[in-house]
């Protein structure tokens, strides 16, 4: 069943690259997109500033979350029945794992504030509000690694050797089990994602005779470093 829908998706993503190779000899490769141009300073301001106003958000959000959780850590520190324990951890995990969301999310607007502005050729000058907000989000990455700490100890530091395996070793058998199966199912969907998208882009530049070769570089090395990455590493197991 598995290589079924392999095959499956393949072929889904070979039809779609097939259609969008038609939709650009039809639309005279897509000059909405290539040509489109955002030239008023106020409307590229005001969406710089929108952007970052919902990055900060999110990060205050997280901030608050972050003190939401460890609240949690503290009841659960102290003593209680077992059945509110329970309650209780559960509340944390689900806590934890929304803060996450949150950073990841704020990177999100990030990337899309850089593609509103790419597609709309906005002058090098307001790269200023991208590169704000990523700054924004990278520096909430810092306490973050603390308060992950702060949360359980047993977590390793950012950076440290072995940090993956480390961070395994502390779950339970039943975290560790669903930890791996999302994390597999997210492998083969970014593998799935990134043919598509070579497919696609080398379509692209191509039939627009607009030279995508950097992008088509990365998302080459991309998708060597995690098939053979992950095969190697695996296969190494068996040596």
């Amino acid at each position: 069943m598995k290589v079924v829908r392999f095959l499956v998706m393949v072929l889904v993503g070979g039809l779609i690259g097939g259609l969008i190779g038609l939709l650009f000899s039809y639309t005279d490769h897509l000059k909405l997109f290539t040509q489109f141009k955002m030239t008023d300073p106020s409307t590229i301001h005001m969406i710089g500033i929108l952007f970052l106003i919902i990055i900060v958000a999110l990060l205050i959000w997280a901030f608050y979350t972050q003190k939401k959780v460890l609240k949690q850590k503290r009841l659960l520190d102290s003593n209680i029945e077992d059945e509110a324990t329970d309650n209780i951890e559960r509340k944390a995990a689900l806590y934890f794992l929304n803060v996450s969301f949150l950073m990841f999310t704020s990177y999100v607007v990030v990337f899309l504030l850089f593609f509103i502005y790419v597609l709309g050729n906005v002058p090098s000058i307001y790269v200023f509000y991208p590169v704000s907000g990523f700054l924004l989000a990278s520096l909430f990455s810092i306490p973050y690694g603390f308060f992950v700490r702060k949360y359980d100890s047993r977590y390793p530091k950012q950076g440290e050797k072995e940090y993956t395996e480390k961070t395994l070793s502390i779950m339970d058998e039943g975290e560790r089990h669903i930890t791996l199966v999302s994390m597999y199912k997210v492998y083969h969907i970014n593998i799935s994602l990134l043919i598509i998208s070579i497919i696609i882009l080398g379509i692209y530049s191509l039939g627009s005779n607009n030279n995508q070769t950097l992008a088509l570089f990365v998302l080459i090395v991309l998708f060597i470093y995690n098939v053979f990455g992950y095969l190697l590493k695996v296969r190494k197991h068996y040596l």
